[in-house]
């Protein structure tokens, strides 16, 4: 749903906002994790642990199942 580039520009899918808002919110921590942190080390992790103020990973699985039930919804809209 996001991503952020070389320059530390971070971009959104428009669709982000058919999520629910703290889903939006742990996607943008995570994009800006990511200008401090250009992989997915255990650095990246453990940083982004402390900006969410809990397990950065823990919540990424919870993440992909609640982005599941949303994934035909997002697959049909963006063609």
């Amino acid at each position: 749903m996001g991503q952020c580039t070389y320059d530390n520009q971070i971009r959104l899918s428009p669709l982000i906002v058919i999520f629910p808002p703290a889903l939006i919110d742990e996607t943008i921590l995570h994009e800006m994790a990511h200008i401090k942190h250009h992989h997915h080390r255990k650095s990246f992790w453990n940083y982004l642990s402390t900006l969410l103020g809990s397990d950065a990973k823990e919540k990424k699985l919870l993440y992909d199942m609640a982005i599941s039930k949303y994934w035909e919804l997002y697959t049909f809209v963006m063609k």
